[in-house]
């Protein structure tokens, strides 16, 4: 599912510049052979927790199960302070502890160096959010069945809104 969001963001914020990142060479030349050549859409190999983007950059950022392949959100969160605008957008998707529940009970066995499990619960994220910088976080919890699953990256893309005013969120 690399860069799948990409187009819908392109397609949601018209004329924005829209930057796919992620940490994976393979992942982004596979997001890549799915753009046209004429998309206005970059893609860079980068750290989440390390951004090659200049301060307060960014008026809305969209992540995608990246929490649970970063492990502790401060960092994470920090970053994302640095780059957004001032009334800029955050919004990622994620799993909590009650996803995979097999995988839950299996944990331990696995990696006894995190007491919770590889899932954070939202109370973890949202107080990690706050010391972070990020202000007036918004927290909710949906229990998805895999139906239900198909259309929330589309439902949460086009929940994003207009953040700039003129439909161009550079």
């Amino acid at each position: 599912a690399t860069g799948s969001a990409v187009p819908l963001l392109a397609r949601r914020f018209r004329g924005a510049r829209v930057l796919g990142i992620d940490i994976s060479r393979g992942m982004l030349a596979k997001a890549r052979r799915k753009q046209g050549w004429l998309a206005r859409k970059w893609f860079v190999q980068a750290d989440a927790r390390q951004l090659p983007l200049p301060d307060q950059c960014a008026d809305v950022i969209f992540a995608n199960m990246l929490l649970p392949a970063i492990g502790d959100p401060l960092p994470l969160f920090g970053e994302i302070t640095r780059v957004l605008r001032e009334g800029g957008v955050f919004a990622f998707a994620t799993l909590g502890p009650d996803s995979l529940l097999e995988l839950r009970q299996a944990w331990p066995h696995a990696d006894t160096s995190r007491q919770g499990g590889p899932f954070l619960d939202m109370y973890e994220v949202g107080d990690a959010a706050v010391r972070s910088g990020l202000r007036d976080p918004v927290l909710d919890v949906d229990r998805l069945t895999e139906a239900r699953a198909a259309v929330c990256a589309d439902d949460l893309v086009g929940g994003l809104g207009d953040r700039s005013g003129g439909g161009d969120a550079r």
